[in-house]
């Protein structure tokens, strides 16, 4: 044991340091290994920082992912309301309906069948139209329904032209009965209507 020369504690003899004082003890022996000792330190704290710069880096590009995640949740979110108040905006009350004591003739069901054919599909002179339809007679209701299939690239405006279509054939065709009538769109309803009788 020996004694620190700048606090006269008492120190290891081959201390570099005092653990009291925190002095350094140079002399010609110890000079070598303080360097080694204080390069070690300087790696650590170089380690250390580095270590911690990479930490920093890292947080903003978490904080970005859950920012485009929580964006893309929110769009998702205000799509499917939009979904559901356009249904809720085109789904009209079924009126009070009696129907007429003679059901609708199979003959009368296959002009309008006809009348919806023409407007199936894609042709060189009128371009596309809808995609598919289907058509079924009730005669327990006496109802009439028509349900449409247009193609995805359809707008409202179509969709309303289709409407009117069904209307028209309703007036020709079938003014004394109730039609319903949904048209689809990829699947999904974006009107649903009845065409009430004369």
């Amino acid at each position: 044991m020996k004694k620190c020369p700048y606090c006269a504690e008492e120190i290891q003899d081959d201390a570099i340091k005092c653990k009291h004082c925190k002095e350094w003890l140079v002399d010609d022996k110890t000079n070598v290994k303080k360097q080694d000792f204080q390069n070690k330190n300087e790696i650590k704290i170089n380690q250390s920082y580095k270590k911690q710069k990479s930490q920093e880096k890292k947080i903003p590009i978490v904080k970005l992912i859950l920012f485009v995640l929580i964006i893309f949740y929110i769009y998702d979110v205000m799509q499917e309301e939009k979904q559901k108040t356009v249904q809720q905006n085109n789904i009209q009350q079924r009126p009070i309906y009696y129907p007429p004591n003679e059901p609708l003739r199979e003959n009368i069901q296959n002009r309008i069948r006809k009348e919806l054919d023409s407007w199936n599909g894609c042709n060189e002179l009128d371009g596309c139209r809808w995609d598919s339809y289907w058509m079924n007679y009730n005669e327990s209701t006496g109802i009439l329904h028509i349900d449409i299939q247009v193609q995805i690239k359809a707008n409202d405006i179509a969709v309303n032209g289709y409407a009117d279509v069904v209307k028209e054939i309703h007036k020709e065709w079938a003014s004394e009965y109730l039609i319903k009538s949904d048209i689809y769109r990829d699947g999904l309803l974006v009107k649903s209507f009845y065409v009430e009788p004369y």
